[in-house]
């Protein structure tokens, strides 16, 4: 039998736990003053960040007026935007809304991420998650092209929508933390998501039968055009992140590399081509066909009308960006 602990041995641990317990309170009341502190300073950066996007984005339009002069009013346009482009780096590091979707499906949750570590770790799964995703469409797509089995095709289109379904939630998560993830690709991945359960819902017949193998042949080009897009973007945002020229939370939805910017736009111009191409070959099967079949002509129409506008405005932009860094 183990011998009874010594009373004097007791005495001292005990001794050593009150004190102990005391540095703990101490801690905590410290901890909690701080984190007061902290929370007033917080709602009062948010207050001023609030006031100075309000402020600057009506002064960026009260400088153009005419009465300005032209050399005062492209003096106070740069400064203003540097400012805004300033405030817009600014704000990741204080809580923001939640949005609507995250309002929706969790309630009136709070998922703004305080540190930075935690944030771009987050980002990180995410882009993981979408590769992960991808390996499994092409994997699936390339199985069902060779030999169709409706239970595949079924599970291929649960999953298409589970992952468009995760990734948009993500992506809301992303927003409260920093990310710029433009518009339209958060309406693309909605309407990919409906997409996905219409051709969940399709029923089997001749005007599936017809339209199946055409769709995993895009599905699985689409698949080939992600994975070289992610590892052409992800290596360029590594490159930018180390050169100190790109935001902690920018994704490879956002930032095309520039040396393979044509080739990522040629095949991605193909992509939109085929979305084009769906689009007739589900028109030509009317009238005469299932309700899914209307509902999925005007999604691709939709979708690759909306995909040539944005990649075009990135172009633009693009080309803007790199005549103006040019002339400077």
């Amino acid at each position: 039998m183990d011998a009874p602990p010594d009373v004097a041995v007791i005495n001292k641990e005990l001794a050593d736990c009150s004190t102990l317990f005391k540095e703990l309170e101490a801690s905590h009341e410290e901890h909690k003053s701080l984190v007061d502190a902290i929370h007033k300073l917080e709602s009062d950066c948010v207050k001023k960040i609030l006031k100075a996007k309000k402020l600057s984005g009506r002064l960026l339009k009260d400088v153009k007026n005419p009465a300005v002069k032209v050399d005062d009013r492209t003096k106070h346009i740069k400064h203003l935007k540097d400012m805004q482009e300033k405030i817009t780096s600014i704000v990741t590091d204080y809580p923001i809304d939640t949005t609507w979707l995250i309002s929706f499906i969790l309630g009136p949750l709070k998922v703004c991420m305080p540190y930075p570590d935690e944030r771009f770790n987050y980002k990180k799964t995410y882009e993981v998650y979408k590769l992960r995703i991808t390996y499994a469409i092409l994997a699936l797509s390339s199985i069902i092209l060779f030999r169709p089995i409706r239970i595949l095709e079924s599970t291929f289109n649960f999953v298409l929508m589970g992952y468009y379904l995760i990734v948009t939630l993500r992506e809301h998560i992303l927003l409260c933390n920093g990310s710029r993830i433009r518009r339209w690709w958060r309406l693309h991945h909605y309407l990919a998501c409906i997409q996905s359960g219409v051709l969940f819902s399709w029923p089997n017949g001749e005007n599936y039968d017809a339209f199946r193998s055409q769709f995993m042949l895009f599905s699985l080009y689409v698949g080939l055009v992600q994975l070289m897009q992610y590892r052409y973007q992800e290596e360029a945002l590594y490159r930018k992140r180390a050169l100190g020229q790109s935001q902690l939370m920018e994704t490879t939805t956002d930032l095309p590399n520039n040396t393979t910017y044509v080739v990522v736009i040629l095949a991605l111009a193909v992509a939109y081509m085929f979305q084009l191409y769906n689009a007739v070959t589900l028109y030509n099967m009317l009238p005469a066909a299932e309700w899914q079949v209307p509902v999925l002509a005007f999604i691709y129409l939709v979708l690759a009308v909306g995909n040539i506008r944005a990649t075009y405005n990135t172009s633009v932009n693009k080309y803007r960006e790199y005549k103006s860094k040019k002339e400077s």
